[in-house]
């Protein structure tokens, strides 16, 4: 088939909005191209044949193409039919999508919810696993983000709420300090420094191999301004999008890696954490669009968070005291 008739057929197709072509009429075209001769389409419809030949004539004056050669052997589709049809196909493909999802929204709420990597170790097991399993109606969409691109979904309504680390500033969005946590080093246990149980300076990072998240990480962020003002500067190896990749390089280079959250990621035998002096604590929020009303699955889940607010996390390996 020529690429010129599969132009024409999809740009006819994409000005269905500029013309009143019915899904009837569609039906039956596209009906008839399964089954090959208007006898049968009608049948499939329930509908006379002569209904069925009204509807291929009012469709081929709508979009002007000549869809189908008559002669004594009936319908013979043309070139253009058989490109037409491929878009026709794919549009009630869509139609059937959206009849599953409206169908699945019948018997389920959805929440979806963008997160900063950092976050989710703790968080999932804590508070995201919980309410999920209380709530069997609810379908769980999650998204794995940036900062910058969660607080761009949640303001975008791409999403219901977005969780990522305080400071969030913004006059459009809404915060709700949900948790927190407390930074420990990631330590391999062949390290100088896993001899010791007690808490790990700043300055003893000076001149270490170290992990580090990526730049645009709030944590980097506020993990370098305490380097700066400590006159520290570990030497970055490598950089990390999530806590489970800086723990694997860490393990692996091997090399230190100071991570928000005091557990160590599963997987990671090969490493203990160290509590940090001074203490560097983050606060967890769930930030939401503040002019735009939540629905109600994302209102109990806000409230489920708020009221747990880190209390009864699931255990794992804390950092040494």
């Amino acid at each position: 088939m020529c690429a010129g008739v599969v132009r024409r057929a999809r740009s006819t197709f994409s000005r269905f909005s500029a013309m009143p072509l019915t899904l009837r009429q569609l039906e039956a075209f596209h009906t008839l191209m399964g089954v090959g001769s208007v006898t049968r389409a009608a049948m499939v419809m329930g509908v006379s044949q002569p209904t069925v030949s009204r509807l291929i004539a009012d469709m081929e004056a709508e979009t002007g193409l000549q869809l189908f050669d008559r002669s004594s052997r009936g319908l013979q589709p043309t070139p253009e039919a058989l490109a037409f049809d491929t878009e026709v196909g794919r549009a009630f493909a869509g139609l059937s999508h959206l009849e599953s999802v409206a169908r699945a929204m019948r018997g389920s709420a959805r929440l979806s919810i963008a997160a900063t990597p950092s976050v989710l170790p703790e968080f999932t097991d804590g508070v995201l696993a919980p309410f999920v399993r209380g709530r069997p109606d609810v379908v769980l969409s999650l998204d794995v983000q940036t900062t910058r691109r969660t607080l761009e979904w949640v303001l975008a309504s791409q999403v219901d709420l977005g969780l990522t680390f305080e400071p969030v500033s913004h006059p459009e969005l809404t915060a709700t300090v949900v948790g927190r946590m407390h930074a420990a080093c990631l330590v391999p246990k062949r390290h100088r420094l896993a001899r010791s149980r007690a808490p790990i300076s700043l300055a003893e990072l000076a001149g270490e191999d170290f992990v580090a998240f990526r730049p645009d990480s709030l944590f980097r962020q506020q993990l370098e301004r305490l380097f700066e003002t400590a006159g520290v500067a570990p030497r970055v190896r490598a950089e990390a999008r999530t806590t489970e990749a800086a723990a694997l390089l860490a393990s692996a280079l091997p090399a230190l890696s100071v991570i928000p959250s005091g557990d160590v990621p599963r997987g990671s035998e090969g490493l203990i954490a160290r509590r940090i002096e001074p203490a560097i604590r983050s606060e967890i929020v769930i930030v939401h669009h503040a002019s735009r009303p939540l629905s109600s699955v994302a209102r109990d889940f806000l409230a489920f968070a708020a009221d747990k607010d880190g209390a009864d996390r699931a255990p794992r390996r804390r950092a040494a005291p």
